[in-house]
């Protein structure tokens, strides 16, 4: 049509294939020299003996016409474009590689200066490691039997823990990296071990635990159940045996030998002073002891040490705290403030839920909405909720097993019904007034998984990530020099092995999705009442941050305007994104951001605990490739060359 001339001439059809396998096409331009660039390049996608390098319908051909544009048509003629015309509007060109190679190195660089500062600025980075998971359950199972609980366990778990009150007034008595370094090298540390064993199965009975058991979860209530509880080098915090519900008392009751638990918990008894008991186990006892003094080495740390035995047997020690507080006795009663949030928190979430049921149905009515794509959203979503349980949760071989399928089944089907309402009730109203933030997203739910857009998303995603995450170590740096260190929540179940580390990348890859969505449904929001682009991030980057600030009580003006700044930079990188590329980009930051900012970061990689470290370094270095990869296209590395 524009050349006059055949690609190819044949008079068979086997003289046809092999000039389409063995032939290069002429290029139109040398036949008509005023020929435009973007129709030249769309004939030669036409002809490219592999089908998947040509446009996937007329409509993305249609769409990388000059003067064409069918996404801006239909928005011209007020019209909400479907999401195969959103699909086929933007660019199907590879990145040039002059920018697709510096992106790439940034992410690398952002990797390592992440993973290299991050030791040195958190607290709980401070605490030795020393033994793995398996010693430590080992110390715990050997110091039950040096007791005279030599029953086998029917079943055993165990997990990490962060005491919060432990490391803050640890870190109140530090004033540089130095004191803390001193301070955390040795017990109390505030990060430890629990073990539990029982002679059945031991599932878990809370609802919203997701089959994945806690420290009192199932409840420490079953005869010859036995709970210990000690420091990262094994230093023993508290003991439990739950003794039997049946058995005769001995004549004359042996004296209660406490000295093992002693040295257990490194303490010598002859350097405390005999107390009265004050603390009451919720477990059967006959003979109740105390001990109070210092904790050796520290002269200034006050201890308590309460114990008690049953039939001459030890069934209860705890070494307590200046900061231990009983939640059982004196349970700690919300604030009226934090009442208050509380009932705003669950009345915006009602709100928004019967909200989205109505606009669902409006957009379901009009056939507005996209069910192929909100059932894929709901599916993919319910899917992944189910594998991080399948991978979380403590399995057990008995009748328990089906309630916890049960809670699994239900669990995935509300998070598909919830998503799949949410979905349908959002996505129809930014595809009429926003569609170019979802394109890279329509492509993705349309399975073009290869596509250059998406590549090119994943790699920006992923360095507006590394932006974020160097911004996290510039606040800590700060933290750190002001005397007021950060104590990241890491997410210490991930030390629990390659399962737990599983569950919790699943977990992210469903969970980004909602989360993503709330900051996209608020931005879109915001624009579409102001009409203006930037100035509608400008607010939202300020309403983020004022929600973030009025969480926390400051202590001084500096504090509070150093925290604006901070939460400022970092909601700007996310308005960026969104802005720039869209909702896709923005899951993959968040995923990336949270799956790296949630982790217990180290650089030795040798260590048991560098494990997970080396694996998320793994998982986000090779998603980074494969999307460079995919965001050149057809381009490949030679083109650098031949533009140069």
């Amino acid at each position: 049509m524009f050349t006059g001339k055949m690609p190819f001439e044949a008079e068979t059809v086997a003289e046809m294939t092999r000039q389409r396998q063995e032939s290069r096409v002429t290029n139109p331009t040398a036949l008509i020299g005023d020929l435009d660039k973007n129709v030249e390049r769309a004939i030669l996608r036409c002809l490219e003996p592999d089908p998947n390098k040509r446009p996937a319908s007329a409509l993305a051909l249609a769409a990388s016409l000059p003067g064409s544009d069918p996404l801006a048509a239909a928005l011209a003629e007020g019209l909400t474009p479907s999401p195969e015309l959103v699909a086929a509007a933007g660019g199907t060109l590879g990145l040039s590689p002059k920018i697709a190679i510096p992106a790439l190195v940034g992410i690398a660089v952002g990797l390592i200066a992440y993973c290299v500062a991050t030791p040195h600025l958190h607290l709980l980075n401070f605490v030795p490691m020393e033994n793995p998971p398996e010693v430590l359950a080992a110390k715990a199972r050997d110091l039950a039997k040096s007791l005279g609980y030599t029953e086998r366990a029917a079943d055993s778990i165990s997990g990490f823990f962060a005491d919060g009150a432990n490391i803050y007034y640890v870190a109140g008595n530090g004033h540089n990296a130095e004191d803390w370094t001193r301070l955390f090298a040795h017990p109390p540390t505030g990060v430890g071990y629990w073990y539990r064993q029982g002679p059945a199965a031991m599932a878990p009975e809370r609802s919203t635990s997701n089959g994945e058991p806690g420290i009192l979860d199932p409840p420490v209530s079953v005869p010859g159940m036995i709970s210990v509880t000690m420091e990262m080098d094994g230093t023993l915090r508290r003991f439990t045996a739950v003794p039997p519900e049946r058995e005769a008392a001995p004549p004359e009751p042996p004296p209660t030998d406490w000295s093992p638990l002693f040295t257990a918990a490194h303490l010598d008894p002859n350097q405390l002073k005999p107390a009265g008991p004050e603390w009451t186990p919720l477990l059967a006892t006959e003979t109740r002891a105390a001990w109070t003094g210092t904790y050796p080495g520290r002269p200034d740390l006050k201890v308590r040490v309460e114990a008690a035995s049953f039939h001459g047997r030890p069934v209860y020690f705890q070494v307590l705290w200046p900061w231990t507080r009983s939640t059982r006795l004196t349970p700690e009663n919300p604030t009226t403030s934090e009442t208050l949030r509380s009932i705003a928190n669950y009345a915006v979430n009602a709100i928004v839920l019967i909200v989205a049921l109505w606009v669902a149905h409006h957009n379901w009515r009009t056939k507005r909405g996209d069910l192929r794509g909100a059932t894929r959203v709901g599916v993919y979503c319910a899917g992944m909720s189910l594998i991080a349980w399948v991978f979380r949760a403590h399995h057990v071989g008995s009748q328990a097993e089906q309630t916890l399928i049960g809670d699994a089944l239900s669990n995935a089907a509300f998070l598909f019904v919830e998503y799949w309402v949410l979905y349908l009730a959002l996505e129809p109203w930014v595809r009429r007034y926003w569609p170019q933030t979802m394109i890279t997203w329509s492509r993705v739910l349309a399975s073009t998984w290869r596509d250059p857009m998406v590549g090119r998303d994943v790699l920006f995603g992923i360095l507006a990530a590394m932006a974020y995450l160097l911004l996290l170590i510039g606040s800590g740096y700060l933290s750190l020099r002001s005397g007021s260190p950060t104590f990241a929540e890491f997410s210490l179940p991930q030390l629990g092995g390659l399962r737990v580390f599983s569950s919790s990348i699943a977990g992210h890859l469903y969970g980004e999705v909602g989360g993503s969505l709330i900051f996209f449904l608020t931005l879109f929001l915001v624009r579409a009442l102001l009409k203006k682009q930037w100035l509608a991030g400008g607010i939202w980057v300020a309403g983020w941050t004022a929600v973030r600030i009025l969480r926390v009580n400051f202590s001084s003006h500096d504090a509070l305007l150093d925290t604006a700044l901070f939460w400022v930079l970092l909601y700007t990188v996310l308005v960026l994104i969104m802005l720039r590329f869209g909702f896709f980009a923005l899951i993959v930051a968040n995923f990336t951001l949270d799956t790296m900012a949630g982790s217990f970061f180290t650089t030795d990689f040798s260590a048991w605990y560098g494990e997970s470290s080396l694996a998320i370094v793994i998982l986000i270095g090779a998603i980074a490739v494969i999307g460079f990869k995919l965001s050149l296209g057809s381009r490949t590395l030679l083109d650098t060359a031949l533009e140069t």
